[in-house]
């Protein structure tokens, strides 16, 4: 160990003379010098502050040309020089960009690798949000025109004078009495039509077998012919989606387009106009809608144990099952 220099020729001095020493070595040599905080201070006022208590300067006779690092270890701080070969010989001075400057510790390579993660998932966080944003824009497009085409395809069949009305081909069913006293054959029956609570209400494409199956529980439920007024009211106020079994309100579009994206249903009108024209993709449609929990109708019900053309509430009321939803809805 030498004694530490006190300014900066000194400090040349000492890097000459190991330079020279390790001329006639075969090996790399190392030399170690301990200056102070006082002598550093007098050596380099500017930098003086910046150091620790104790610093080591190391010279690595046989380092790679121009390898300049520091390193900082709790108090300590270790700065490893390496100083070009001119002509078979090393410099006798230190790089100008070291005097008055306080060198730059190295930045831990988990780090670089951290920050160069972070950019590339910035990036692509960027390039997604972008074309999400392009695609809500065709897609709003799109619902617009939807929109307007079943508009006009409602208003001309409001608007039709001399017809025959057509079969009803969408039921609205509701149950309206409990489990007691329910055979197994009709609680079956109730299981299927996915209506397993009071006040449950569900839709029902019109043909045989159901007909069939609602003769067998018309006691315990009732049901009519919804208009489209009824059906938009129910999916806007009351309507939940099946998403990976779980009860998901359509808050927005999206939840529509994620289910039912691939069958051309992307938007609660398309949804509301597969339910009722019965289209060709209603059992996934109705599927997905989870089955709609009502209130009990204002005024309360008239009397469960008759049928609705004696004055009670269960059976087929036809096109008065509108007015008995929006009392409940």
């Amino acid at each position: 160990m030498r004694d530490a220099p006190t300014n900066w020729s000194d400090l040349q001095t000492l890097i000459n003379q190991s330079t020279q020493n390790s001329d006639n070595d075969t090996q790399p040599q190392t030399t170690t010098a301990t200056i102070t905080a006082g002598q550093v201070e007098r050596c380099s006022p500017s930098t003086a502050t910046r150091h620790p208590p104790t610093i080591h300067l190391q010279k690595l006779c046989h380092a790679a040309p121009g390898n300049v690092a520091c390193a900082v270890n709790n108090s300590r701080a270790v700065l490893l020089v390496g100083l070009n070969r001119i002509n078979g010989t090393y410099s006798d001075h230190l790089p100008k960009s070291m005097h008055g400057v306080c060198p730059k510790a190295l930045v831990p390579e988990l780090h670089l690798k951290k920050k160069k993660r972070n950019i590339s998932l910035a990036k692509s966080i960027r390039t997604a949000k972008a074309k999400e944003t392009k695609l809500r824009a065709k897609n709003r497009r799109e619902i617009v025109k939807r929109a307007a085409k079943y508009a006009k395809e409602y208003e001309h069949i409001e608007r039709t004078d001399i017809y025959i009305p057509e079969e009803p081909k969408l039921i609205f069913v509701i149950r309206i009495r409990g489990i007691n006293g329910v055979s197994p054959k009709v609680r079956k029956i109730l299981q299927l039509f996915r209506l397993l609570q009071i006040n449950n209400g569900v839709f029902l494409r019109v043909n045989k077998p159901i007909l069939k199956m609602l003769n067998e529980v018309q006691h315990y439920v009732a049901y009519g012919y919804p208009n489209l007024k009824t059906v938009k009211e129910l999916v806007l106020k009351r309507g939940y989606g099946k998403v990976n079994g779980q009860r998901i309100p359509i808050s927005s579009n999206d939840v529509i387009e994620k289910q039912l994206g691939r069958l051309g249903i992307i938007c609660v009108e398309d949804l509301v106009h597969e339910i009722f024209t019965v289209g060709p993709n209603f059992k996934k449609a109705n599927n997905f809608l989870w089955p709609f929990k009502l209130n009990t109708p204002n005024g309360g019900w008239v009397k469960k144990g008759n049928h609705y053309v004696e004055g009670g509430d269960y059976g087929n009321r036809e096109d008065a099952i509108n007015k008995l939803v929006r009392r409940m809805n």
